[in-house]
């Protein structure tokens, strides 16, 4: 009776006597075995081991014997399965990784809603999270070209971050922070360290500091980025944590909380006391040291005022509250007391990104925070230092960088911010980017026009610029930046009399002369590539205002042949006023010219004779 088990033909000897014979009698052929054979195990299995993305749908194709037998070729470990030290993949011999991301999500399918009655009462889940397209930007190959091995997920399928913590019990995520700590407790290679597990018990979470406290935290030595979630610790752990990562660049923390009090020195700190004599106090001072990307999200500030520092920072981005204290989704303060004057000293910051929580930042400690950015306080670096740990370890004072670009958005913006702005920054201002910040007036933008010289891009969509408060420009001084490359901002031309059509406006001397002059700034931009005058297309106006100006040649079009750069222009409100001359100009002027936005589009004929003669694609309520 035929055996049903499959059998491996080189098992049966009789093949094996003819192939042997073949690989005899036939030196090439046995070359070639050799190196195919030779070529798959020191070419071909280190690339397709270089990187593993382990998700859940890898792990129920893999066994831990396989793991376990390749382990060691892994270089970069993206762990997104939250059961992955659960099923005995603990990752023993991975201790040659050059990135390690713990980022655990649980997968499950999506189920679609259809348009049929029947499935009226189908659930389409909301916390949607796109976590390839966040993730896989992050080094897609190496210098060496090895393409990493991503697993994509199934279109069916989402990633849930919230459900880890109902779907594992405290022991399980207990035993996972343990194994995680050992996993990476075991690396002398890493270079990138990314955990953005929000869901660690408050008891384990403190594993994650002795790493960086070992008396040989050979795990930090070539470690140059750093993403840490949900950490609790005190300004002395930090610092010292920052003093074992010697090489450390990127720092980003979400969620941490920093207390003061001061953690006993290591073995490491205690040696490196003995060879250089720090003066500065672990309770008092929180130093960055040698990062110079930052990234804070809710970061949590608790006790009294301390000194936050990072001398050779040269970009900082931020997602907060007004407060950067404890956070309660009830209770925000927003109040006066909730400015503690915390001491901000980040002297040679050149890019600044704030992204508020909708509330306003007056009187509040994340207002003292940009504003001390913004306005690096002059001091004596020696009340913190000694002159001879400044020199060795500081960058002087004399080659501090300017700020050259800030993005402020989604929080009401103070007087004192944009004061700061014009006032402080100038000339040295590259990039302005208000997004969605409310509180901005006409002046302040005329202000920030007027004093900033250097102005490469300026964008305010949610700011209402009135062209009447151009016509002091024609007295006064006129906008200082003739380098304007994007230009975005919400114009509205405003009168006493009919705003129906253009000619109606160029009857009224005072609404003219503030298009006029309007027109007569911008000509000056003989850099400008992006023009946006529309602003935000919900923005409320009052009856006797229009927004935009009309890019019509009978109102001073003609004045912007200049522009010869110009690549992407946003109307609105005017288009019906344009006709096929201004599609002509336009095509002789602007050669460089892409297409044409229109927030509203128009309904005349002089509109689609415009879209007919430009002949370059009109995008209706379109976003560029």
């Amino acid at each position: 009776m035929a055996s049903k088990t499959a059998m491996n033909p080189l098992s049966i000897p009789e093949i094996r006597t003819l192939v042997s014979q073949f690989l005899a009698n036939s030196p090439p052929a046995l070359l070639s075995c050799a190196l195919v054979s030779r070529a798959w195990s020191s070419d071909f299995l280190p690339r397709l081991w270089y990187s593993i993305r382990f998700d859940y749908h890898l792990s129920q194709l893999m066994t831990p014997h396989r793991f376990r037998r390749y382990e060691h070729l892994i270089r970069c470990l993206f762990i997104h399965d939250p059961t992955f030290f659960l099923n005995g993949f603990y990752g023993e011999g991975c201790k040659n990784l050059i990135r390690l991301e713990f980022v655990p999500h649980i997968a499950k399918p999506i189920q679609i809603q259809s348009a049929s009655a029947s499935s009226f009462n189908t659930v389409v889940p909301t916390n949607e999270y796109d976590f390839v397209n966040e993730y896989d930007s992050v080094n897609e190959s190496d210098n060496n070209g090895n393409m990493f091995n991503h697993n994509r997920y199934p279109p069916d399928t989402i990633l849930d971050p919230i459900n880890i913590n109902t779907a594992l019990s405290i022991g399980q995520r207990m035993h996972m922070t343990i194994q995680l700590h050992k996993l990476v407790g075991q690396q002398d290679s890493l270079v990138h360290l990314v955990e953005e597990w929000s869901h660690l018990t408050h008891e384990m979470r403190g594993l994650w500091i002795q790493p960086f406290h070992s008396p040989t935290p050979s795990t930090c030595l070539k470690l140059t980025t750093l993403s840490l979630s949900k950490w609790p610790t005190s300004t002395g752990e930090f610092n010292e944590m920052i003093r074992a990562c010697p090489n450390l660049i990127y720092l980003f923390l979400r969620s941490c909380e920093i207390s003061r009090f001061t953690s006993l020195p290591s073995k490491s700190h205690q040696q490196q006391n003995a060879e250089e004599t720090i003066f500065h106090d672990d309770s008092t001072v929180l130093d960055f040291g040698q990062v110079k990307i930052l990234r804070l999200d809710q970061l949590c500030l608790q006790g009294d005022p301390i000194t936050i520092q990072g001398e050779r920072i040269e970009s900082i981005e931020v997602e907060s509250y007004a407060t950067f204290e404890e956070w309660n989704i009830y209770q925000v303060l927003v109040g006066p007391s909730s400015m503690r004057n915390y001491s901000w000293i980040f002297p040679n910051v050149s890019s600044l990104k704030f992204t508020g929580k909708g509330s306003s930042l007056y009187q509040t400690e994340a207002e003292h925070f940009i504003n001390s950015v913004l306005s690096p306080p002059t001091r004596n670096l020696s009340q913190l230092h000694s002159q001879e740990s400044v020199t060795h370890n500081l960058p002087d004072e004399s080659r501090q960088q300017q700020l050259v670009e800030l993005v402020l958005n989604n929080f009401q913006i103070s007087a004192s911010i944009v004061n700061n702005i014009h006032l402080r920054l100038g000339d040295a201002i590259d990039v302005i980017d208000f997004g969605s910040c409310e509180g901005l007036g006409s002046k302040d933008v005329q202000q920030v026009l007027i004093h900033c010289g250097n102005l490469r891009v300026f964008q305010g969509p949610e700011t209402f610029f009135w062209t009447q408060d151009m016509i002091s420009s024609t007295t006064g001084p006129g906008w200082a930046s003739n380098k304007l490359q994007e230009f975005v901002v919400l114009v509205g031309i405003g009168a006493t009399e009919d705003l129906s059509c253009v000619d109606t406006i160029l009857e009224q001397d005072s609404t003219r002369r503030s298009v006029e002059t309007t027109y007569e700034q911008l000509s000056r931009q003989q850099a400008l590539e992006i023009l946006d005058l529309s602003g935000d297309i919900d923005f409320d106006l009052i009856d006797d205002c229009r927004k935009g100006i009309p890019l019509v040649l009978k109102a001073g079009l003609d004045k912007l042949k200049t522009l010869k750069n110009i690549r992407h222009v946003i109307v609105t409100a005017w288009e019906d006023e344009m006709g096929v001359a201004e599609a002509e100009w336009m095509k002789i002027h602007w050669p460089k010219l892409e297409y044409i936005h229109s927030r509203e589009g128009g309904t005349s004929d002089g509109w689609r004779q415009f879209e007919n003669t430009l002949d370059l694609p009109v995008q209706i309520n379109s976003i560029f």
